[in-house]
């Protein structure tokens, strides 16, 4: 969803302009590339029948130098599994990024000859994933969509917030458009995706987008235990706390519900799971403890997430 503005340019990818071309050039090749991590062959337990796609959230790219998705790809991959990302872009619409990890996932089809692939999508990224599935007709190369706290019902703090003055959204989203289109998105537009985070948009989108039956579709929340667990997420935390109760610092429980949900992802600290800690943000572990039912390491939700789709025979 709504994350900070990325002044460095240190999560975009594409570009159209000469001087980001060198950059362009790499990550279009990385895009549709295997994640290529040193494989431990006797341990393949995410091996899945066909390939998995990470598909990010708002306001990030898939960059090699500084990856959204932390240390999960080379955990994965060290375990065998087929890996690949969306690479679409930061501030997009649902409809635009959609169309984008339609052509992605044409190309990982032909390049690796499977029949479908596995989606792992954070935040916004289960929604473009959900749109390309049923509006963009998709379900049949897809074996199953699992989301992360992605905001498939919207978020009532968003309602307040796109009922302030036309003015104060039109600056920001001038603002945003134009230096996300200088760090590489294509199309840009702050103000509508903004409008598709709230609740009256979710309830017509999911109207218009009915899940595939023949689509395992999974989701996953987290909890922040108080505004003060993540420093990163403090601020939007509150807000969202005092308008909607708990949530990761953005989306609330009760909005990433979506087809078998499979609970909130707990710490075994007192901080809780944020919305940044879901992709593993500081690279790093929870804690070195481990407690029965309780997370201390995110990048160990993504193995468990799919062992369970190989299990699953997909």
């Amino acid at each position: 969803m709504l994350y900070p503005l990325d002044p460095f340019g240190l999560f975009s990818t594409d570009s159209n302009n000469n001087k980001y071309d060198k950059i362009d050039s790499l990550t279009k090749r990385i895009a549709c590339q295997r994640i290529e991590v040193k494989m431990d062959t006797n341990r393949l337990d995410c091996a899945t029948k066909y390939p998995v796609v990470l598909v990010h959230g708002t306001g990030f790219r898939d960059r090699k130098w500084f990856n959204y998705w932390g240390r999960i790809p080379t955990e994965l991959k060290s375990r065998g599994c087929d890996l690949y990302y969306g690479n679409q872009d930061s501030w997009a619409t649902v409809e635009n990024n959609a169309m984008t990890i339609q052509s992605r996932i044409r190309e990982i089809i032909a390049e690796t000859g499977a029949k479908k692939v596995n989606i792992i999508a954070h935040s916004k990224g289960g929604m473009e994933a959900r749109y390309m599935i049923s509006t963009l007709g998709m379900a049949d190369y897809i074996a199953s969509l699992t989301t992360i706290s992605t905001p498939h019902h919207g978020s009532k703090t968003m309602d307040i917030a796109c009922k302030l003055p036309g003015f104060m959204f039109g600056m920001a989203a001038f603002f945003a458009n134009r230096w996300f289109k200088l760090l590489g998105d294509r199309n840009p537009d702050f103000h509508f995706v903004c409008r598709q985070f709230t609740t009256g948009y979710a309830e017509e989108f999911n109207r218009e987008n009915v899940d595939s039956d023949a689509v395992y579709y999974q989701s996953y929340a987290g909890v922040m235990r108080n505004s003060l667990s993540d420093g990163l997420m403090f601020f939007p935390h509150w807000v969202v706390c005092c308008i909607e109760g708990e949530n990761d610092g953005l989306v609330t429980p009760g909005s990433a519900m979506w087809g078998d949900f499979k609970g909130i992802l707990k710490g075994c600290t007192n901080r809780g799971i944020s919305h940044a800690d879901e992709v593993d943000m500081r690279r790093r572990k929870f804690t070195s403890k481990s407690k029965e039912g309780f997370v201390s390491d995110i990048c160990d939700v993504y193995v468990q997430i799919v062992m369970n789709i190989k299990r699953l025979g997909y």
